[in-house]
């Protein structure tokens, strides 16, 4: 397990090669088996990766271009975006920890289809939910930007 968890740290620059959405979608399907507090699983996921303008407008409102200097030929080839239902969390830091504990395991499982991916807490949550079209009743919890390194 040691030897996963290492493989699996986090990247901040990828190759130009396509990601299939089939090996996105058995990720995420495979991460609704993930241990939370309570088994309340609030968070959705919203996948963009095919529209190539929002994926670099998303990159743009993370800090990878500026504070990481992560060159647009370099950025991830899609994001997760992880969300949920304002009304649905009556507890904020239970709620945060199970995110962490979803991203680990998204993280592991995108080894698994060999690729790497990093964890971004955007700051912009208001600028990329305007991107992705997200409904005033949904909030942002973190971004997953993904790709390949071949």
């Amino acid at each position: 397990m040691k030897k996963r968890v290492v493989e699996a740290r986090t990247y901040r620059s990828y190759s130009k090669r396509k990601v299939g959405l089939e090996s996105v979608r058995e990720v995420l399907e495979g991460s609704r088996f993930t241990a939370q507090s309570f088994n309340i699983q609030n968070s959705r996921y919203i996948v963009c990766q095919n529209d190539r303008d929002k994926v670099e407008e998303i990159f743009n409102s993370t800090n990878l271009p500026s504070y990481h200097k992560v060159a647009c030929e370099e950025q991830p080839f899609g994001y997760v975006i992880s969300v949920h239902k304002k009304e649905r969390v009556k507890n904020k830091e239970v709620h945060m920890m199970n995110c962490g504990i979803l991203f680990q395991n998204i993280n592991l499982l995108l080894n698994d289809q060999g690729l790497k991916s990093i964890f971004l807490i955007p700051g912009t949550e208001k600028k990329i939910g305007e991107v992705i079209g997200l409904r005033d009743e949904y909030e942002i919890d973190y971004l997953i930007g993904y790709g390949s390194m071949e």
